[in-house]
């Protein structure tokens, strides 16, 4: 934080600065002259710059988040005072060359974290949101597309440079958060709802989409991976491969040909485009060929997939990732990774890291930040499957979503894996009070008190 006040004090038009402190458990001590710091009782998310503008003396407001410096606030200034009628923000990059798709008929959804200048009585727009809705959770983590839509004007945009100074891809960043997305969707389209304005259909939809006949499991461990591919490989028109990008050998349904080239990962590893393309062509006569990769898979290939409009990508996320990790660490402890009938469970606890859980879950949201980022940007489609769904009450309606993607006729649920850890978290991990202490305050500490309703 210091470094960004230092950066600020810098520009001659920068006056009185407010820092909103959204953590309760933390104290921030910044040196400088004229600055405040507002000590949030809770965490309002993005929701908190909008309120720290009550502490401003000054009409013009500008913000940015603090895991950055913004390169270019100069630039955005000249601009902004040339035109005060209308959010000034900055994009970097790609978002910028893309800034087209985030106009919507009049209204426009700016970003002011890379750094955005507006007017302090515009915050009253809100208004019309919290009449409507309430104070929510939407308010508050979504609240810069909701601000900058109900202003219902084209705001002007402009290309900076930022150096990211720590933060941006931590379990508190919000784009790596699992339910970003869903948010941020119900968010724009609430705003847009209170202009009278109509969003076109999403190019993420897999509403009227042709069916596909080649599809692709994004996941991670311990997500009910093996449990998705066995019920789809029980589909007489289904061949769902499993790991063939694993490390150390390729994890095929049935023997690829020609063996020498589609049995070497040395082989595949130096021909992934080729190695792929031959998978897709050997179907034995079924309709629909896939497979399953993982975050630590090759990800040359899987942004390959993710460009390719003819595969259909299934997204497998398991929302308790606490859990998700518990599960992985006894996985390699026991070295049992699926439960058949035929099977007898072995039952373990385990020590957790509180620390190396931690950076699990953040790698597993940067990778399918990054999936959902790409399949945006390249106007591709996707489908979201969860492991609670698939394996819960619910799941012949799940499955049957899937097998509509793919252009086959539902099957009845008929693959029998049992869950491997039923137990409670506080009797699998044994140091849970630890756990606990640790993860207080953090946004995956819920997930130690939830139970999944399930039968896998």
């Amino acid at each position: 934080m210091q470094k960004i006040v230092d950066h600020l004090r810098k520009l001659p038009f920068i006056d009185d600065i407010i820092i909103w402190n959204n953590n309760p458990q933390a104290e921030l001590s910044v040196r400088g002259h004229d600055i405040q710091i507002v000590q949030s009782p809770r965490n309002m998310v993005t929701y908190g710059r909008f309120l720290a503008t009550r502490y401003a003396r000054n009409p013009i407001i500008y913000t940015q988040d603090d895991d950055c410096l913004v390169l270019d606030i100069q630039k955005l200034y000249s601009l902004f005072c040339r035109d005060s009628s209308r959010i000034c923000h900055g994009l970097k990059g790609g978002e910028y060359d893309n800034r087209g798709k985030y106009i919507y008929n009049t209204a426009h959804m700016a970003f002011v974290g890379w750094g955005g200048f507006f007017l302090k009585e515009w915050v009253s727009v809100f208004n019309m949101y919290v009449e409507r809705y309430g104070f929510d959770h939407i308010l508050c983590s979504k609240a810069d597309r909701i601000f900058s839509i109900l202003l219902n004007t084209v705001h002007n945009t402009e290309k900076v440079r930022i150096e990211n100074i720590g933060g941006e891809s931590g379990v508190e960043a919000l784009w790596v958060a699992p339910d970003f997305q869903k948010k941020a969707l119900i968010a724009e389209e609430r705003s847009l709802q209170l202009l009278g304005i109509t969003k076109k259909k999403n190019s993420r939809s897999l509403q009227d989409t042709k069916p596909k006949n080649k599809f692709v499991v994004l996941t991670s461990c311990r997500t009910g991976s093996n449990y998705l591919c066995a019920q789809l490989n029980a589909h007489p028109d289904i061949h769902c491969h499993n790991e063939i990008f694993h490390k150390k050998s390729v994890k095929s349904k049935f023997p690829l040909q020609p063996k020498e080239k589609m049995q070497s990962t040395l082989w595949r590893d130096a021909n992934a485009t080729e190695f792929v393309r031959s998978l897709w062509e050997q179907t034995q006569g079924r309709q629909c060929v896939g497979f399953k990769m993982f975050h630590v898979h090759n990800m040359d290939v899987i942004l390959q997939l993710l460009s390719d409009s003819s595969v259909a990508k299934i997204l497998l996320k398991r929302k308790n990732m606490v859990r998700q990790y518990v599960s992985l660490v006894i996985g390699y402890k026991i070295q049992q990774w699926f439960l058949p009938p035929s099977k007898e469970r072995m039952y373990a606890t385990v020590h957790i890291d509180p620390q190396l859980m931690i950076a699990h879950i953040e790698e597993v949201n940067r990778f399918f930040a990054q999936i959902y980022i790409t399949l945006t940007t390249r106007a591709q489609e996707y489908m979201e499957v969860f492991y609670e769904d698939i394996t819960g009450p619910q799941q012949e309606e799940h499955f049957a979503k899937i097998y509509q993607l793919l252009g086959l006729e539902p099957l009845h649920v008929k693959v029998d894996l049992r869950k491997q850890n039923p137990e409670p978290l506080s009797e699998l991990i044994e140091n849970y009070t630890e756990v606990c202490n640790a993860l207080r305050g953090n946004e995956i500490e819920k997930f130690l008190y939830e139970e999944e309703l399930c039968n896998a």
